[in-house]
């Protein structure tokens, strides 16, 4: 397993730094690493390989081997909103409680690759099989995507913020990422004859 760091990251860092909001954004890392190490908890109790964990601009991401079964990836993935709702409940400071709260909500959203979109994936793949529920959670991804963006659109007109902007893009890209892998893992499937 290594660590990456991400060099946007750093960019973010310097950029939170000079506009005196760097406070806030570290103490929502914090709390999204705490989240990430509950998936990585999991993942290590449920025997599952852990090839690389990403330090990102907009969190951290642990990549893990395939996982075959279905029932794993979704213990995995509800642990980290799990322990992040169990943070906001026990925490009695409201900007904690708030970022802990909204990570939970964040990952929640069921675009394929956060947490409710694998959710969604696994518990699609027990109910209609593996290729049909790639297809839906993709579509699905794609529709919650087109309705963040257009939210992120009116923010950024009305409000002049565009951090919901820059991070719809980002979750665009994560689910181009995601389905360039899914097809090449489906060819592998078809040429090796395992549905």
């Amino acid at each position: 397993m290594c660590i990456k760091l991400h060099f946007y990251l750093i960019i973010w860092l310097v950029y939170l730094y000079g506009a005196h909001k760097l406070k806030t954004f570290l103490l929502f890392y914090l709390f999204a690493l705490l989240h990430e190490i509950a998936h990585i908890i999991i993942a290590i109790l449920l025997k599952v390989k852990i090839k690389e964990i990403l330090l990102l601009p907009v969190g951290v991401c642990a990549k893990y081997d395939y996982i075959e079964q279905k029932k794993k990836e979704i213990l995995i993935a509800v642990a980290g909103p799990l322990f992040s709702i169990i943070m906001a409940l026990c925490i009695n400071d409201t900007l904690l409680r708030n970022i802990n709260f909204v990570i939970a909500i964040l990952n929640l959203i069921p675009i394929y690759p956060l947490d409710g979109g694998r959710i969604l994936r696994g518990i699609l793949d027990y109910k209609i099989g593996y290729k049909k529920s790639v297809v839906y959670c993709h579509m699905i991804s794609k529709g919650i995507l087109m309705i963040i963006t257009i939210l992120a659109v009116a923010l950024l007109v009305y409000f002049h913020n565009a951090s919901l902007l820059f991070l719809s893009i980002y979750v665009f890209m994560l689910i181009e990422e995601e389905n360039k892998k899914e097809r090449i893992r489906e060819t592998l499937y078809e040429i090796i004859g395992d549905n």
